[in-house]
């Protein structure tokens, strides 16, 4: 399958998918197709805008896998990570997913968010909370987990596009 512009995406909580969906829409009279990563091996495409979650300060493997298939090909990356809201915290992960891009490969821009978490996150935190050498950075990881609720937004979601089109000019 052979697209100009492919979205290729990989999502555990559906944050990664709803800033790929919106693209997908903001971009609906474009040549442009919408794929998740782990069905993204037959796609063809000049370029590609490539999503992804964040597991353990990295993106996911699926993406990583991925990102290894491009040659000669133009990138966009984008990803959300439930904890952080920092620049340096996602500088840090975009940092580790571009080494998984090829030398030939151009990445033309870059875009990271918040994202809301599973309750499960939250419960294990709660549950170091009762512990007195874990109290304090529990309630901050738990506070982190309640701020993430709202992400992405439509906030996110603008920016994500602004950034698009800033880096991303036909």
């Amino acid at each position: 399958m052979s697209v100009k512009y492919a979205i290729i995406y990989s999502s555990k909580t559906g944050n990664t998918r709803l800033l790929a969906q919106s693209l997908y829409l903001h971009m609906k009279d474009r040549d442009c197709g919408l794929y998740e990563a782990g069905q993204a091996d037959k796609v063809d495409a000049d370029f590609y805008y490539v999503g992804f979650w964040t597991c353990r300060g990295e993106c996911d493997t699926d993406t990583q896998h991925f990102l290894k298939t491009i040659k000669n090909k133009n990138v966009f990356l984008f990803g959300t990570a439930g904890f952080g809201r920092s620049p340096a915290y996602y500088r840090k992960i975009l940092k580790k997913t571009q080494k998984n891009l090829d030398a030939s490969v151009k990445l033309v821009g870059s875009f990271m968010c918040q994202g809301k978490m599973p309750i499960q996150i939250r419960k294990k935190y709660e549950k170091k909370a009762t512990s007195f050498f874990y109290r304090i950075y529990a309630r901050l990881m738990i506070q982190n987990y309640d701020n993430a609720l709202g992400h992405p937004n439509q906030q996110d979601v603008s920016q994500f596009l602004s950034e698009i089109e800033k880096h991303c000019q036909d």
